[in-house]
């Protein structure tokens, strides 16, 4: 609450949770059963084995869910055959986020349909990896936004992903691999903010020389 305070964003358009998408299969296998009662070797539940009868919730093997995302990235390759979305390093350079954030863009990817960053190889511009949300909701997603309200977005293009504006050139092969099936804009930049700094007052460069 106190960064949003401060930010120069509206809360309204800042994404928390979301209505989530099916977890990564490489990490996202339940590996014990979630269960108590009689009979239960390891449970999470303090004193839940003194129960009457055995509930098991969720069960070992069990396909787990991702209602948070993973963090700002961009498109490390748009061709088909090896597409693919590439997380933020901690090394990189963010001085071309801030100034398209600030409105003062020094390449033309800041002119993609967010009007924030495109999200494309190469120019030092991310957005928000929101592939761990999806539309569940008969082609939409409930997001919970800072200010506590709840706004519906919707899958246009029947991926069941959100795309706030990654340039992904359309073909089915690389849904799989990608997620988005194309460079449909289903978050807006009016209605969710899919760049990187809340808060970027405290950011300056190098003044002395």
């Amino acid at each position: 609450a106190n960064v949003m305070d401060r930010s120069r964003v509206s809360s309204s358009n800042v994404g928390m949770v979301g209505c989530a998408a099916p977890g990564d299969i490489d990490e996202a296998i339940l590996a014990a059963a979630i269960s108590h009662g009689p009979g239960v070797g390891r449970t999470v539940f303090a004193g839940a084995n003194a129960a009457d009868e055995t509930v098991t919730y969720i069960n070992s093997g069990d396909l787990l869910t991702e209602a948070f995302n993973d963090g700002p990235a961009f498109v490390g390759d748009a061709t088909p055959a090896t597409a693919n979305l590439t997380l933020i390093t901690n090394s990189a350079s963010l001085t071309a986020q801030i100034l398209c954030e600030r409105g003062n863009p020094t390449t033309a990817a800041c002119s993609a349909p967010t009007g924030t960053a495109g999200g494309s190889a190469g120019n030092g511009l991310y957005l928000q990896d929101t592939r761990d949300w999806f539309a569940v909701h008969q082609g939409s997603a409930n997001i919970l936004m800072a200010d506590g309200s709840v706004k519906v977005f919707y899958d246009q293009n029947g991926d069941g992903f959100l795309n706030p504006g990654f340039a992904i050139n359309p073909d089915d092969d690389q849904v799989d691999a990608v997620g988005y099936a194309d460079d449909t804009l289903e978050m807006a930049r009016d209605d969710f903010f899919g760049g990187i700094f809340l808060n970027d007052l405290y950011l300056k460069g190098k003044f002395e020389n």
